[in-house]
């Protein structure tokens, strides 16, 4: 018996693996996820796990998915990348047991388009390691891309159609597209590595690009708003309307009906100018952010999709 076990750790991990799933009419399907699994995707599915915090319940979570997944025979495994312990985890009990049909990748930020490496001497390793031993998993310390370094990749799950990874095949996800009112504001996405530009910059082209009746700001989900920089210059500026919502922007952009969507590096600027091809999807200093892991390929998909660089 076969089935389809999908690996969720942000809230927008279980928003692509919803349209992978309605892409590709999968039939029998697992996810296992950190966070709470909506109505549809439960509809989409005949199992959910849920990863809750601290290593016991790790622990405990973890004996329960490999016990269940003991009685299939032939696994597809779908994961973002292999930095995990989960995700490692499975892929090798799987091979062990000759039941890992296939590997395959859906996106995660702007993984697919740049070659995010890690060393063995990555502190990163070290936590993981020590996490791994407490629940019984199998983290493997590499050096090289985060996304396959054990397996190779069957399919990978993509909105554009180049990545930079490797792959057998490359399946493009469809992407639904929303209809809606539209008023003139700005909607600014935040940024989670507030180092990487100095504030005033970013607000300085924000000022001499557009004027705005309304400003609507969304913290990064990995970000503290204490900790939150950006934020705090913005108020200086504007009159800045906080959006607080856990959903990924795609699923709450309906009640926001901006004319303009801004943002430093968010990976969810391409699938929002998909979803509202009629509103304009701007950002600035993507190099300069992502450092040594830019891939010049991230400009020319946003080009080809009418995403604009503001300067």
């Amino acid at each position: 018996m076969k089935v389809k076990l999908f690996l969720a750790f942000t809230r927008s991990h279980l928003f692509h693996i919803k349209n992978v799933i309605r892409t590709c009419k999968y039939p029998y399907n697992i996810v296992l996820s950190r966070y709470e699994v909506d109505d549809e995707l439960k509809h989409l599915t005949c199992k959910v796990f849920y990863i809750n915090a601290g290593l016991l319940n790790m622990r405990m979570c973890w004996k329960q998915v490999v016990k269940f997944i003991e009685q299939y025979e032939s696994v597809d495994l779908y994961i973002a990348h292999s930095l995990n312990v989960f995700s490692q985890g499975l892929q090798h009990n799987l091979y062990k047991r000759g039941c890992l049909n296939s590997l395959n990748i859906f996106p995660d930020g702007s993984l697919l388009f740049n070659n995010y490496t890690v060393s063995c001497f990555d502190k990163l390793h070290i936590t993981k390691k020590i996490k791994s031993f407490v629940i019984s998993s199998d983290y493997r310390i590499f050096t090289g891309c985060i996304v396959s370094p054990f397996h190779p990749v069957d399919t990978v799950f993509s909105y554009l159609p180049e990545v930079t990874c490797q792959h057998k095949k490359l399946t493009l996800i469809e992407m639904s597209k929303c209809d809606r009112a539209v008023n003139k504001g700005l909607l600014i996405l935040g940024h989670r590595n507030q180092k990487a530009i100095d504030c005033k910059k970013i607000i300085n082209v924000l000022k001499r690009n557009t004027i705005f009746n309304e400003v609507y700001y969304k913290p990064h989900p990995r970000l503290s708003l204490k900790k939150d920089a950006f934020y705090q210059s913005l108020q200086t500026y504007y009159k800045v309307k906080l959006i607080i919502d856990d959903r990924p922007i795609e699923e709450m952009i309906s009640s926001h009906p901006v004319n303009i969507i801004f943002s430093v590096a968010s990976s969810s600027l391409v699938t929002l100018k998909m979803m509202l091809p009629q509103i304009d999807v701007c950002y600035f200093g993507v190099e300069e952010y992502l450092g040594r892991h830019f891939n010049p390929m991230i400009k020319e998909q946003f080009m080809n999709l009418g995403i604009t660089e503001w300067q």
